[in-house]
């Protein structure tokens, strides 16, 4: 935006702080009210800081979301980043119907007796609780993740693997716990053997390490089966995959099939040459839920986000969709490759959030 300084990343901390001085202020104002009952000022005074506080809020919010989008968040800032999302919205709801009933309230004598304004304070100080747990998860995504602060989004992606996990590697498909596993394989005969196939089979896929020129060496799928479809057989709820990708030489699709429940019903983000959709195989019909027209010449990194209701989509660090949906049931996640040719996997990396 024309205003905004080239350090500033958009305009939600410079909102953030109006709702809550001004909701603040409101209930510290209807508590002075209490124990001076015959000063109408102060009760009138806070009714109109909470008008006021509630506008900001939707301000806050509003502009909450464009910064959200705008961002490219560290693994471990994602779960987080839908609890203040979703934080706010609740806040939003919260001191907006507040406002209007006690703004429906001041056009009687009813506000002025005691029982009324005792509880309008507690329903007002209730109401702080929200905002503060609101607002320290806002401080903890800056302060602690560093979300929204330039030198810390111009880092390089890096795998989440620690050094001293107990990783079970199986020919390039590292598995960690139950919450985290990547593919990148050197060895296809043997990771192709420890994934689960829902459809298709180890002898009908072509697989063998081949020069992705700036990649490095990189794995080549190419199917003989049909439609195949393997997982590996980890359970996850909240999901981060971040997977690096070139289909120049695919017609067709690839599809990152997540929350699987069986091969006829899962959640979905595909990718073409043209298009990057997402939505739900119900029955074994796609139901496309959101897409996305995009370029997907050459090598380019993806990431999906699922955590709750909200789905998010970026390519090469950039958001290119944030779309909601009903929370699916947890499931494992794999990978679908419907159509003809080869595609070249750079690597595949899946984390559970929470």
């Amino acid at each position: 935006m024309f205003f905004l300084s080239d350090w500033a990343p958009n305009l939600h901390p410079l909102v953030v702080h109006f709702p809550i001085a001004l909701l603040f202020c409101a209930v510290l104002l209807d508590a002075a009210g209490l124990f001076l009952r015959k000063t109408s000022f102060l009760r009138k005074a806070a009714t109109v800081l909470f008008t006021l506080g509630a506008l900001a809020a939707l301000a806050a919010w509003l502009t909450g979301r464009q910064a959200a989008d705008s961002v490219f968040l560290p693994t471990a800032a994602n779960a987080l980043l839908t609890e203040h999302a979703d934080l706010g919205q609740w806040t939003l709801w919260y001191f907006g119907g507040y406002a209007l009933l006690r703004l429906s309230l001041s056009f009687g004598s009813i506000a002025s007796k005691g029982l009324v304004r005792g509880l309008l304070f507690v329903l007002g100080l209730g109401g702080l609780g929200l905002l503060t747990i609101t607002a320290d998860h806002g401080a903890e995504l800056v302060f602690r993740h560093g979300v929204g602060v330039q030198a810390v989004e111009d880092m390089p992606v890096q795998s989440i693997i620690p050094e001293d996990a107990s990783a079970v590697d199986r020919g390039g498909l590292t598995l960690v716990g139950d919450s985290l596993w990547v593919l990148d394989a050197t060895r296809p005969a043997a990771w192709m053997k420890g994934v689960e196939w829902l459809s298709g089979s180890p002898e009908g896929m072509n697989a063998s390490i081949v020069d992705g020129a700036e990649m490095g060496d990189v794995l080549a799928l190419s199917p003989a089966d049909p439609d195949p479809l393997f997982v590996v057989p980890m359970t996850l709820e909240s999901i981060q995959v971040d997977f690096t990708v070139n289909i120049d030489d695919f017609d067709g699709s690839i599809i990152i099939a997540h929350h699987i429940l069986d091969v006829d019903n899962f959640r979905f983000l595909s990718i073409d040459r043209d298009d990057v959709r997402a939505g739900a195989r119900e029955q074994g019909d796609f139901v496309v839920g959101s897409s996305t027209p995009t370029t997907t010449e050459g090598w380019h990194t993806f990431r999906l986000v699922v955590d709750g209701s909200h789905v998010r989509v970026y390519r090469d660090t950039e958001l290119i969709g944030h779309a909601h949906s009903s929370e699916p049931a947890p499931g494992p996640v794999g990978l679908r490759l419907n159509g003809t040719g080869r595609v070249l996997l750079g690597s595949v990396q899946v984390t559970s959030l929470r």
